[in-house]
């Protein structure tokens, strides 16, 4: 079905607001009514609702939101709901719009843009719908509003919801960076301090002790170091008694730190 077959509210300057404890109470009414009340009409108002799938249509435009567009969020669409005409029922239904509330604060500052006015879209929010038991001699009985097969009221939401996309300020992106770093600085800090408290302490424990293991390196080697310092002493202790006695040529070993001169 297009769009021109639809009947559209002629004065758009009306509105509905409030409701019925409200000084200014407004809606639209919408009825199924038959034309004529004789027996062939209604006969043939039956059967026709017997024999065909006949809907009551209601289309009008709705909204939907991507906050993830940045240009243009907010996307209007044609949305539709209908009744289900029933030949024994009188249903009538409640259609509730509310109004969107939707504000971009996209400023680098917070001082700027506190007092923009939101973009307000009206869209769908909910339905009532109950039925009345007419008969199918509605007709010749004639009870109240025997000749209506529904009526819809369009009336308004008392709720709102406001929508708001914020993006980050200069300043909370700047603590954020701030607390991410000082963090970081904070986890190498630990990490550093226990490497060099670790090395630090390896270092002086060299410095400071002889290993066993280092026993067969030169520098290391107290033991052979100690044995050389022994002959050397029974030399010289060997030349003093002799030169006390009678000169004699006394010949010197080979010493890695130490020649006796003849």
């Amino acid at each position: 079905m297009s769009l021109q077959t639809y009947q559209c509210v002629g004065n758009k300057q009306f509105t509905i607001q409030g409701i019925y404890a409200d000084q200014v109470f407004s809606y639209f009414e919408f009825s199924v009514v038959a034309k004529e009340s004789t027996k062939a009409w209604t006969d043939e108002v039956v059967r026709f609702l017997f024999q065909n799938d006949y809907k009551l249509q209601i289309a009008f435009t709705d909204i939907i939101i991507d906050l993830d567009n940045y240009e243009d969020p907010i996307a209007q669409y044609l949305n539709k709901i209908f009744i289900q005409l029933n030949p024994s029922l009188f249903i009538k239904r409640n259609i509730y719009f509310m109004n969107q509330y939707f504000a971009n604060d996209d400023f680098l500052m917070f001082v700027f843009g506190d007092d923009e006015t939101p973009e307000k879209k009206p869209l769908y929010s909910r339905y009532e719908e109950y039925a009345l038991w007419k008969g199918l001699t509605r007709f010749e009985e004639q009870p109240e509003e025997y000749d209506y097969y529904s009526k819809v009221y369009i009336r308004a939401e008392l709720k709102k919801t406001v929508i708001k996309r914020k993006y980050q300020k200069f300043m909370e992106f700047y603590v954020d960076a701030s607390s991410l770093l000082i963090t970081i600085f904070e986890i190498l800090v630990i990490i550093f301090n226990y490497v060099d408290t670790f090395y630090a302490h390896h270092s002086l424990a060299k410095s400071t002790f002889f290993f066993k293991e280092l026993e067969d390196k030169e520098n290391f080697n107290i033991m052979k170091k100690t044995d050389l310092i022994q002959e050397l002493i029974s030399i010289t202790e060997l030349q003093k008694k002799n030169s006390e006695n009678s000169p004699i040529e006394i010949v010197s070993k080979d010493l890695p730190f130490l020649k006796v001169p003849k």
